[in-house]
């Protein structure tokens, strides 16, 4: 049976506010969250199922995720998004103003993001830990 992609997607759309993402088509918005997906893996190391068990070509763990699972999952591609968002080079075009119009300069947006970035990654392994010490957070 196994866990589709798009699960986890939608839990990580609800995560984030990306308008450009409103304008991708489905195949679009699967191939870039599953480069998310893809970075995501390796970084929950304690998962108690086999992450590389899965099918690229029908977007599905072989296995069913449990929904905390799935939510460190999302959680971990939120953070890949954010990482993409402090690298985007398209960031520093927000920043051109207008005498009538003025905006925080682009070190101190960055810095902000990266806050944000560092307390998402301290909350996710905050739910990783939980999850290694909870016999009961594999059952579905």
């Amino acid at each position: 049976m196994g866990t589709s992609y798009d699960e986890i997607r939608d839990r990580f759309l609800i995560k984030i506010i990306d308008y450009d993402f409103m304008e991708l088509d489905e195949n679009e918005l699967n191939e870039m969250f599953d480069i998310f997906l893809k970075n995501a893996i390796p970084k929950f190391r304690y998962c108690r199922k086999n992450l590389k068990d899965r099918d690229e070509i029908t977007r599905k763990f072989n296995e069913v995720l449990s929904d905390m699972e799935q939510d460190i999952l999302s959680s971990l591609c939120v953070l890949e998004w954010m990482e993409m968002q402090v690298n985007n080079k398209m960031n520093y075009e927000k920043f051109l103003s207008t005498k009538d119009f003025h905006i925080y300069s682009p070190a101190t947006h960055l810095r902000e993001i990266n806050k944000i970035k560092d307390n998402m990654y301290y909350q996710i392994n905050s739910l990783i830990n939980y999850y290694r010490f909870d016999e009961s957070a594999s059952e579905v």
